[in-house]
């Protein structure tokens, strides 16, 4: 339990964010685990039913779902970030690992 106090002092900047991020990413859950059942929705309902209206708007709803999750998901910090490995700052004029060394020498590939 001790241990876990010496943590608080570099988690407690972070507390709100933290918190802001939790609260992101469960809605971002949530609104993923929808999409499956409005999918249930439109074939048992729209399709079986030849209920294009529900169709539509149960479309619209997934689309407005994913867009928001989207949103949620890039405030709360959870968007792929790229690699450092290929990031421009880490291009060399030389080669750093013995895999990076042309291979087939004269071809210049």
């Amino acid at each position: 339990m001790n241990e876990i106090l010496k943590l608080n002092r570099f988690w407690k900047p972070y507390y709100r964010k933290s918190i802001y991020a939790l609260i992101l990413l469960t809605a971002v859950v949530f609104m993923d685990l929808a999409i499956p059942r409005l999918i249930q929705r439109i074939i048992d309902q729209g399709i079986a039913q030849k209920n294009q209206q529900l169709v539509i708007q149960t479309a619209l709803l997934m689309l407005g779902i994913t867009v928001l999750s989207t949103i949620f998901a890039i405030l709360s910090g959870s968007s792929p970030r790229p690699s450092p490995i290929f990031s421009p700052s880490s291009a060399s004029s030389t080669p750093s690992t013995p895999c990076s060394r042309k291979t087939s020498p004269g071809y210049g590939w």
